[in-house]
């Protein structure tokens, strides 16, 4: 999972800079000179293409897929002095095969201008307004969950006037709020809505785990950057003592 939001985020800070790149575009971009640097991105750019097809024809090796466009962006990003032109060629064409790898679901690949995947604000805002309280029966849906509902819809409203990148829409108030109110959202495949449930002792068990396991972590880490920053000290302690008198004892002097 985490060499998976590694890579998802590489991708999505190059989609998110070409996307600026591309609304603000310099003057006479596409009478920019082609410097070796660019010349040298466009080959790799060549060589990424044929070795996706390459792989894509080995039993579809998507993995083998994903260490290409990532390679291919980490050569976009240490580059110095790119032509506009070059860096959307790039981001096109990356778009282009995650699109193909269905992480766009929207997109069209009868296009071959878009960079990155598109976020539809005023749907997500629609969609906040519209959303409904679900819970069990057993549940007495009044204020407390209808203050959790009406705090959700807010922030999402508030994020989607402010145009926020796609990833914070992740954002979510059951892993505090909702367990707070003993309620679980378990989430299904689509069509299907998460299922609203109770929480039990395995769940909360399970949670209390976790959180026990971070918080070890987290001292450890804390006393391992102690004993780092007490062999420094040591260190430099040491560094202080004159050359001379470094090796003098009762059984070595002059």
């Amino acid at each position: 999972m985490k060499a998976v939001i590694g890579w998802e985020g590489r991708l999505n800070n190059f989609f998110l800079k070409s996307l600026d790149l591309s609304k603000h575009t310099r003057p006479n971009a596409e009478g920019q000179d082609i410097g070796v640097a660019d010349q040298q991105l466009l080959k790799s750019l060549e060589k990424a293409k044929a070795d996706v097809d390459n792989a894509l024809c080995d039993s579809f090796n998507t993995s083998a897929v994903m260490r290409i466009l990532s390679d291919l962006v980490t050569k976009v990003n240490s580059a110095e002095k790119l032509a506009d032109e070059t860096v959307l060629s790039l981001a096109r064409w990356v778009t282009r095969i995650v699109t193909i790898f269905g992480l766009d679901p929207e997109g069209d690949l009868t296009n071959s201008e878009p960079i990155g995947s598109a976020v539809d604000h005023d749907a997500i805002s629609k969609l906040a307004d519209e959303a409904t309280l679900a819970t069990p029966t057993s549940i007495d849906t009044s204020a407390p969950y209808s203050q959790v509902l009406q705090e959700f819809r807010k922030i999402v409203k508030d994020l989607a006037s402010g145009k926020a990148p796609a990833r914070i829409y992740l954002f979510c108030l059951r892993d505090v709020h909702l367990w707070n109110l003993v309620i679980y959202l378990e989430d299904r495949n689509s069509p299907l809505p998460a299922l609203v449930r109770l929480l039990d002792r395995s769940l909360i068990e399970a949670r209390a785990e976790q959180e026990s396991l971070a918080i070890a972590k987290a001292k450890a880490k804390l006393e391992q950057k102690a004993k780092e920053a007490e062999k420094e000290r040591e260190l430099r302690e040491r560094a202080k003592i004159d050359p001379a008198a470094m090796f003098k004892t009762s059984e070595y002097k002059e």
